[in-house]
């Protein structure tokens, strides 16, 4: 399983499989093959940019003026289109904050508004209930006081009830 992973990235990279780098391997240690050689002087310009994602330079032996003219237009052009790239990130993260800060107020005042309403129940709850039974009292109170009028009334002695108010 893992000779078929390694033999399978290989092949996604573009590279030799296994097989084949190890059959390389074995023709050269046993003579049977030259081995390849590579000589080139190689300048690798890298620092604290590349560990942190960025950017490095590799120059490959010693080209001429008009070379490294256009290998400096073709970085700069790169550049641009990097930087082109970052602002249109920055941009699209400073809408999306934008947007997300607009949606925390408008959250957070109806928040504010049903505190509101919650605090205004609290302290003028139940008025309506407090006027009705203010009423209510009132009427009932009425109605005991003049109890003993309402029962001679109901029996049909208006002539005691009005003598009571003389």
């Amino acid at each position: 399983m893992a000779w078929w992973d390694l033999t399978r990235t290989a092949k996604d990279f573009q590279a030799a499989g296994t097989f084949q780098s190890h059959l390389a391997w074995l023709l050269v240690g046993l003579g049977l093959r030259e081995p390849k050689r590579i000589a080139r002087s190689i300048t690798l310009d890298a620092g604290y940019a590349v560990a942190k994602g960025g950017r490095a330079t590799l120059r490959v032996g010693a080209d001429t003026l008009l070379r490294r003219v256009e290998i400096l237009e073709a970085e700069v052009t790169q550049l641009h289109r990097e930087l082109a790239a970052v602002e249109g990130k920055a941009d699209e993260r400073a809408d999306k904050l934008a947007k997300a800060v607009k949606e925390l107020g408008i959250e957070q005042r109806d928040a504010i508004q049903k505190l509101e309403g919650k605090v205004q129940a609290l302290a003028v709850g139940g008025h309506d209930m407090l006027v009705f039974g203010l009423i209510y009292v009132a009427i009932g109170t009425i109605i005991a006081a003049l109890s003993p009028e309402l029962a001679s009334a109901a029996h049909g002695q208006w002539g005691a009830i009005l003598s009571r108010f003389q």
